[in-house]
């Protein structure tokens, strides 16, 4: 391990180089720098590190089951759901004065929440009775809680001023989210008057985008990698990338 450990701070890599997870490779990363990053979001990277020029965004794994079922409203009687930690650095600050704003809505469930299997049952449970599901910022601008969101028909809410998001050359987010600047979304009454606003055949209209872009996800999130003969194979959805990936095999 030592050996490897020397073997990465020396070498200058290039190539195509996973880095999902926020902390990964950070005391390495200057070393990387120069290869195509597969990354969730930009929050702990810096400018020379990475960039939207070269690197890919790509969804987090969503952690709870998909929602089974077609687009409606008839069984989602929650107008908005969260359930997560409550207190996180940085940009996720905002998350205790949407917190404080929100919390007492009656139909709305803000809840504080940390990792366990039952967080997890109550999390799927919400976002699948819940017409729309809040995704604030955290210690980064991106998290799973979105492409939960996404793969529960629970439409995002994203307050999250610098949030990088997955094929945005394919997709247009703006019929499948509703964006909110966080200095309007902490404004008491703001988001709740806002959603209140949005008709139920406005939600529908969502929801239907949500499950045309569903497919175009579950390439990723679905069957991100096979391994077999010493081989990985990638599938490049943005056609932005694909050339600069060249094709869709990174060999071992």
């Amino acid at each position: 391990m030592a050996g490897e450990a020397t073997l990465l701070e020396e070498v200058p890599w290039a190539g195509v180089i996973i880095c999902q997870d926020p902390n990964a490779l950070y005391k390495v990363i200057d070393n990387f720098k120069n290869s195509v990053l597969l990354i969730s979001d930009f929050g702990r990277l810096k400018a020379q590190q990475a960039s939207l020029v070269k690197d890919v965004v790509l969804p987090y794994s969503h952690r709870i089951n998909s929602f089974n079922g077609d687009a409606g409203v008839g069984n989602r009687d929650s107008l908005l759901f969260f359930m997560g930690n409550r207190f996180r650095k940085e940009g996720g600050r905002v998350r205790d004065m949407l917190f404080q704003v929100l919390e007492d809505e009656e139909d709305m469930i803000i809840k504080h929440g940390t990792q366990s299997l039952e967080s997890r049952r109550l999390a799927t449970q919400g976002m699948h009775t819940s017409k729309f599901c809040l995704h604030p910022a955290g210690d980064t601008p991106s998290a799973c809680r979105l492409f939960d969101a996404i793969v529960s028909l629970c439409v995002p809410v994203i307050v999250s001023d610098d949030i990088e998001l997955p094929f945005e050359d394919i997709i247009d987010y703006s019929k499948i989210a509703i964006f909110v600047p966080s200095s309007d979304a902490v404004q008491p009454g703001y988001l709740a008057s806002m959603l209140r606003s949005v008709s139920l055949g406005r939600v529908l209209q969502y929801q239907n985008e949500l499950l045309k872009g569903l497919c175009l996800f579950s390439i990723w999130m679905g069957f991100p990698w096979k391994f077999g003969s010493h081989s990985m194979h990638f599938w490049c959805v943005s056609e932005r990338h694909s050339e600069m990936l060249s094709c869709s095999r990174v060999k071992t």
